[in-house]
């Protein structure tokens, strides 16, 4: 068992974690983490209840419609009188004394924050790569074009943001190639690609602005217009009935204008500060997610609330699972204590080598959470 202090170090939320050695300066946070379960242990567990109540919920929602509708963004901008009417308006408005506000955030002055787990121009190169495995990941690589190390390598050429249209790097075009000759050739199919984004259409501090935040009022038909401008099949939901009614999109509206998109959602409610109920319900829907749209080349987004910590989890797991980060070399659940169990000094040794296997595993985690880290945000994988 792995203790829970060692744990929390994996949180962005942890004190001296990157993110907040980047927000409070070199000695990170002044207060220090606790684990929900140990600072709120009575709404820890009220919001396990309501996890446990959403179990049930259907999973996945499929769309039928083949061409959805066309959407017309409504455009802002000034649409009143002319002429003498308009210039009196312009000297009343002078006249009043201005008062700042931080304007509010809507679709179209701030579009969706799309991030791409794998950077577009090394999808190919990477899918070339690829090896079926035995389980417990997809495939297998080698290990200099895991991920992670690509990343590490290479990071000014990789940044966190996305745009869709991407320009090719030639730098990173004569990287890739320096050694691909010195592998076989891999499975002949690309790789369809994971987002992340916040909620589409969520809408929060409609009051006024709070903590310098300004208000936020999406629309959930352009914000999925533009999901499916990104190619992008599938949208993974990782927030319950109760947080979507909270951030003023029921379940109810979001599943039609999915569907009028013609956009397919797989439901994981997980409330925020919680993991998924249970790794094999999760084991599934990762599996039919990789069948069905991964595999063929079918872009999938994941989105929380703020799109950083639940959302980076399932990312995190998606990339264990495909084995792009590579896997761990010694099997950390296969060490038999049975033949040792009289003797002292190889239970030491025995010990030892349990030990060096969880850092090992600790050690392979933390580059995953670094993949997701690099490519969304450094506030990834927030709590434990």
């Amino acid at each position: 068992m792995i203790p829970v202090h060692t744990l929390v170090q994996l949180a962005s939320q942890y004190h001296n974690s990157d993110y907040n050695r980047l927000k409070f300066g070199s000695n990170g946070s002044p207060t220090h983490y606790k684990p929900l379960s140990l600072y709120l242990p009575d709404h820890f567990r009220q919001l396990q209840l309501r996890q446990f109540r959403s179990q049930h919920v259907q999973v996945w929602w499929l769309c039928r419609r083949q061409c959805p509708p066309s959407i017309v963004v409504p455009t802002f901008g000034p649409a009143g009188p002319d002429g003498d009417d308009l210039q009196s308006e312009i000297l009343l408005a002078m006249a009043e004394p201005i008062q700042i506000s931080l304007p509010v955030k809507t679709s179209v002055s701030h579009p969706l924050h799309i991030s791409s787990i794998i950077p577009p121009d090394l999808i190919s190169f990477i899918s070339s790569q690829l090896q079926l495995s035995p389980a417990p990941t997809v495939f297998s690589i080698p290990l200099p074009f895991c991920l992670d190390r690509l990343l590490s390598s290479h990071p000014h050429l990789y940044p966190h943001t996305f745009s869709k249209h991407i320009s090719q790097s030639c730098q990173s075009d004569a990287f890739v190639n320096e050694d691909k000759a010195s592998y076989g050739a891999g499975l002949n199919f690309m790789l369809g690609n994971l987002f992340l984004s916040s909620c589409p259409g969520k809408k929060v501090r409609l009051d006024g602005p709070s903590n310098g935040r300004s208000a936020v009022c999406r629309d959930i038909d352009s914000d999925l217009k533009r999901i499916k401008e990104f190619g992008i099949g599938c949208i993974i939901c990782c927030l319950d009935d109760e947080e979507l009614t909270f951030l003023g999109i029921p379940w109810s509206t979001y599943e039609n204008s999915a569907r009028d998109m013609g956009l397919d959602i797989s439901r994981m409610p997980t409330p925020e500060g919680l993991a998924p109920l249970d790794p094999a319900s999760l084991d599934a829907v990762l599996m039919d997610t990789i069948k069905n749209y991964t595999l063929r080349s079918i872009p999938v987004l994941v989105h929380c609330r703020g799109g950083v910590g639940r959302a980076g989890v399932i990312a995190c797991c998606w990339l264990i699972k495909l084995g792009l980060c590579g896997w761990l070399q010694g099997q950390v659940d296969k060490v038999d204590v049975d033949d040792n169990i009289h003797n002292g000094q190889a239970n030491i040794l025995l010990e030892a080598e349990i030990e060096e296997r969880v850092q090992e595993a600790l050690r392979y985690v933390h580059r995953v959470i670094g993949v997701v880290r690099t490519r969304r945000s450094a506030k990834a994988v927030e709590t434990y």
